[in-house]
């Protein structure tokens, strides 16, 4: 029962607000002013410089993955081209909580 809480916690709230606004709100207004790959690449620079801060905490190696291949590439990139691609943050926000 704990595991079940803290997922959807963690899902639902926490990851549902970064979610809403980088791959909802901010990657659409970047649209509106750049190219969609362009803005796809900003909102997950944007995206990582904030994960960048728990990226410190960890030991050098651990942070550079997390910040590299968590943070831009599999959420911020992949997860920005979903968003655009389907309209919606769901892949992004189910595969963030996976």
């Amino acid at each position: 029962a704990g595991w079940v809480g803290f997922t959807l916690f963690a899902g639902l709230v926490t990851l549902f607000a970064e979610e809403l606004f980088f791959r909802g709100w901010l990657l659409q207004w970047l649209q509106t002013r750049m190219r969609l790959n362009a803005a796809i690449v900003m909102q997950a620079l944007l995206f990582t410089v904030l994960q960048g801060l728990a990226a410190f905490l960890l030991p050098p190696l651990q942070g550079m993955l997390y910040g590299v291949v968590y943070s831009f590439l599999a959420i911020g990139l992949i997860g920005g081209w979903a968003a655009a691609k389907t309209q919606s943050i769901w892949p992004s926000l189910v595969s963030a909580t996976v």
